[in-house]
């Protein structure tokens, strides 16, 4: 396989808005998270297109190479072809990520992805390092390569968070010189794929026993609300089973949590309310969190967590724009609204 770069400036995008939210928090993530920009440019390994064909959708595969040594594969669905004249044809781009990778969102969001790509708007499916076909072999348990993996990261002062949001910005960058689509209509999509665990189930159990309470996966939440803090084109976030906030972690001895999502240090610059009260007044929609049980949240109790983030949307003028636990729209329906694709 060869690799081309791509340039410096289509890494930078096309009309690129300014800056317009995040600067402190930023500031303080830099702390914990340290660096987070891409650390080379991303070079495109392969490109093919695949014969396959998901509602009509075109699909192409790409392989990226994000920094030396490190590939994300990825697919791009690519909505039926339009009649509309070429300058017409960039669709807007919704990013999925979450902890399942790709196949993931194939297997248990096939309806919501086909509903984007009927409404005109194109699917990017990365598989960021150490997920989905990246994932090395083995349990999340203290003795498995997932855990060793992330431990050597936090050794290294490097949190796999930090890492995958960096993997993030590169597929990011490569979507921005991507002749098809819209990149001043990204939308980040993260979901978890893990089923919740039972109000009345008993956390306090050894860690060897068989049918031990499920673990979360917040990281796709947690990624789509960081990428959307450092990339400015991103228009729209969506969170499906996301974390409700890292203090509910901490609270009890009892921890479901994948340690590759751990941050050291991470409440010391801010939680993930305080992510959110700083994406305002983009729109971000939340649904199904979960607490450090990995127990389904509330919605009431949400609102309370989230109440600082309420207010933010308030003050910015778009209190309407931050939505909790929205029943009456699909969120591929409030995806269309909010990339406005005519």
């Amino acid at each position: 396989m060869t690799s081309a770069p791509i340039s410096s400036a289509r890494a930078g995008g096309r009309g690129k808005r300014p800056k317009r939210h995040g600067t402190a928090a930023i500031e303080r993530l830099a702390r914990v998270l340290g660096s987070v920009a891409p650390k080379a440019e991303v070079q495109v390994v392969s490109i093919a297109q695949d014969d396959d064909r998901i509602e009509g959708s075109r699909i192409e595969r790409v392989v990226l190479e994000v920094e030396p040594g490190i590939l994300v594969p990825l697919i791009l669905l690519h909505p039926r072809e339009r009649t509309a004249a070429p300058r017409d044809r960039r669709t807007p781009v919704v990013v999925a990520v979450a902890q399942a990778g790709k196949s993931g969102f194939l297997g248990r969001r096939a309806g919501l992805i086909a509903r984007l790509l009927a409404g005109g708007v194109s699917v990017c499916l990365p598989d960021l390092r150490g997920l989905g076909e990246t994932k090395p072999e083995g349990s999340r348990e203290r003795w498995g390569a997932l855990t060793a993996q992330a431990s050597t990261a936090l050794m290294l002062g490097d949190p796999l968070v930090a890492a995958r949001l960096r993997d993030l910005r590169g597929v990011l960058a490569y979507l921005r010189g991507h002749e098809n689509l819209d990149t001043n209509r990204i939308a980040l999509w993260g979901d978890s794929f893990a089923a919740p665990n039972p109000p009345g189930r008993n956390f306090r159990v050894p860690r060897n026993v068989d049918d031990r309470p499920r673990w979360s996966e917040p990281l796709g939440g947690l990624l789509a609300l960081l990428g959307a803090l450092y990339e400015d084109e991103v228009r729209a976030v969506y969170v499906r089973g996301g974390l409700s906030a890292f203090a509910s972690v901490v609270r009890d001895p009892f921890v479901y949590l994948p340690p590759d999502v751990v941050i050291p240090g991470l409440l010391t610059a801010g939680d993930l309310p305080d992510l959110a009260a700083a994406l305002a007044p983009n729109p971000l929609r939340m649904d199904e969190l979960v607490g450090g049980f990995n127990r389904l949240e509330p919605a009431d109790r949400v609102h309370a967590i989230y109440r600082s983030a309420q207010e933010a949307y308030a003050r910015a003028g778009a209190p309407g724009r931050m939505i909790l636990y929205d029943v009456s729209t699909s969120p591929a329906d409030w995806l269309l609204q909010q990339l406005a694709v005519r």
